[in-house]
């Protein structure tokens, strides 16, 4: 879309500011604007119709709003898209229309002349361990417990102030697969008693993020854990990984071991 901005109101008003809503053109049917994806360049461009909108730049300026939906491989952790543009015959930053700006582990600057956002990724490891009854770790890890995993909707709460479902429900959002709008993100410890899951982290400056964790399956033998545990998830870098996990984003999280009539109630059925 373009935003249409008032460059000076009349005295004692507010600068009006439009939302001026741009069509695409497709096949021979007429639009406003003309997207292409060739291997991962992707070009916009105004047509004929989209810039007769841009109409009045004596006393309006105008901003053009694109939305980039980036899809990335499965272990990709942090990634920048670059412009590179023109208007006129004037050019913004640095490349052009057949070999784009892009940055290399050589020259991780070059680029910084071009208007760029960049998106963040994080792995969290979780190790699921039994415990004691004195509840400390026995190092002895556990297969098959399965854990539902939500965003925690407001980046400056407490994580101590999510302790249990009805909290959970009111703080946090559950992860969803983008598969469909419906599935929840879950992940299961395998033979060596762990999972792993990529967690979008955020744009730009952002360096971590909260999300919680609730066990849905127990390992067998064990009681179900219904306590949510919850952490920061920090931005990967070159300084901070180790074995493919950043610092603290490696949780152990432990399990009591059922007890007979944990049995008999889990077997009963739910009223």
């Amino acid at each position: 879309k373009l935003v249409k901005v008032q460059k000076k109101a009349p005295e004692n008003q507010t600068p009006t500011s439009t939302d001026i809503p741009l069509s695409p053109k497709k096949d021979t049917q007429a639009g406003d604007y003309e997207a292409k994806n060739d291997n991962g360049k992707v070009t916009f461009n105004l047509t004929a119709d989209g810039l007769k909108k841009i109409d009045d730049i004596d006393n309006y300026t105008y901003t053009l709003k694109v939305t980039l939906n980036t899809k990335v491989t499965k272990g990709t952790k942090n990634f920048t898209n670059f412009i590179t543009g023109w208007i006129d015959n004037s050019k913004i930053g640095d490349g052009d229309e057949n070999t784009p700006c892009v940055p290399t582990e050589d020259d991780s600057h070059k680029c910084d002349n071009n208007p760029h956002g960049s998106s963040h990724f994080a792995t969290l490891k979780i190790t699921k361990v039994a415990i004691d009854a004195d509840k400390k770790n026995t190092n002895k890890t556990l297969k098959g417990a399965k854990f539902a995993i939500y965003s925690v909707k407001d980046q400056s709460t407490k994580l101590s102030d999510i302790k249990d479902s009805a909290s959970l429900n009111e703080k946090t959002t559950p992860v969803k697969t983008g598969v469909t709008g419906n599935d929840q993100l879950t992940i299961e410890t395998g033979a060596d008693g762990t999972a792993t899951v990529d967690l979008f982290i955020g744009n730009d400056k952002t360096s971590s993020r909260k999300y919680c964790l609730v066990e849905t399956d127990a390992p067998a033998g064990f009681k179900k854990d219904p306590t949510p545990h919850c952490y920061v998830v920090n931005e990967e870098t070159k300084d901070n990984v180790t074995n493919g996990v950043a610092t603290g984003n490696s949780q152990t999280i432990g399990n009591d071991q059922a007890t007979a009539l944990d049995n008999i109630l889990a077997a009963l059925p739910m009223t």
